[in-house]
């Protein structure tokens, strides 16, 4: 009965031997499996983290995201300065169409040199014709001024602003939009028409406007009354405002024609002096009348002479719109 005693003791040790084995493998293919995860682990992120070329970010704002993908799109131009930008663009892009690609260095660099120059000629070229346009914009501008040239005008004179305005409104100028000025030389008025043009053009507008203005006579300027016309005006312009007749003619009329307007009343004469002289730098004959008031003398503005009241409420509403001034049409006492 010993033996099998002995039996049954020795078993227990060989299990706990067996279990011991078990736990140090099962520990030895954890550390084992951490190991190779680790490892792993440190690859992958090595691998993430490589960068292949270095760029930069020249706004701080911008973030990049390595999950979403890249898409690169063409600049959109609002601008003149990226228009051109964009011009010499497409003119380097056309200069490398159709390139052979590079089997060496110094191929390479060759066709980078081809490269530059073609773009260089080509802008040089674009230069060289803005050049040119200028060059003949100049040239064109010398010509008309030192060829001959012609104006047409009225041959009728007028003695005031009044009845040169008052001519045109009779005047037929069909489908022209044809501008005029008024000339004011030796105390009368002149109508010019447009500005100096050739003399194709010239009897062109003569024959347009005599057609329609059957009763009309016209006159033709030449290059030289034209400039002498000029220096007449600037002659005028240098004058002493005092020495010219404005008032005489404005009194003049007013014994025949007894509508004008007032545009301002002043308790100091100088100031309506001032204002008189002005209307007359304008081509209004214009003069200040003195009226009694109590303690106080008004200086009264008066501009133009005019036949009826319509025509003097139709020039004092041009001349409220033109200058901004209050306007009385009123009879002369």
């Amino acid at each position: 009965m010993e033996e099998p005693l002995e039996t049954l003791d020795t078993i227990p040790e060989t299990q706990d031997k067996l279990i011991s084995l078990i736990a140090w493998l099962i520990i030895a293919c954890l550390l084992f499996y951490l190991a190779l995860f680790t490892f792993e682990s440190f690859f992958k992120a090595n691998q993430f983290n490589k960068v292949d070329e270095p760029f930069d970010v020249s706004s701080s704002e911008m973030t990049f995201d390595s999950s979403q993908e890249v898409v690169i799109t063409e600049p959109f131009f609002t601008s003149e300065t990226d228009n051109e930008d964009s011009f010499l663009i497409n003119i380097e892009e056309d200069s490398l169409v159709n390139q052979v690609s590079p089997i060496s260095q110094d191929t390479n660099t060759m066709v980078e040199i081809i490269n530059e120059t073609a773009i260089s000629e080509k802008v040089s070229s674009i230069f060289e014709n803005s050049l040119d346009l200028i060059e003949k914009e100049r040239v064109s501008e010398v010509i008309a001024i030192s060829s001959d040239v012609f104006q047409l005008r009225l041959s009728e004179t007028f003695s005031s602003r009044e009845d040169a305005f008052a001519k045109m409104k009779e005047m037929d100028l069909g489908d022209l939009d044809l501008k005029f000025d008024l000339i004011l030389l030796d105390n009368v008025y002149r109508v010019h028409f447009g500005t100096p043009i050739d003399q194709v053009d010239l009897s062109k507008l003569e024959s347009y406007l005599s057609l329609r203005n059957t009763k009309v006579k016209f006159s033709i300027l030449t290059n030289g009354d034209i400039s002498d016309i000029e220096n007449k005006i600037q002659l005028e312009k240098s004058k002493d405002v005092a020495s010219l007749p404005s008032v005489e003619n404005f009194r003049a009329r007013a014994a025949m024609i007894q509508f004008t307007i007032q545009i301002g009343s002043f308790l100091n004469e100088s100031n309506a002096k001032q204002l008189r002289d002005k209307m007359f730098k304008k081509g209004f004959n214009s003069d200040v009348e003195a009226q009694q008031k109590g303690a106080k003398v008004l200086y009264k503005v008066l501009v133009g002479n005019y036949a009826t009241r319509r025509e003097a409420l139709e020039a004092a509403t041009e001349l409220s719109e033109s200058d901004r001034l209050p306007v009385y049409v009123r009879t002369i006492n």
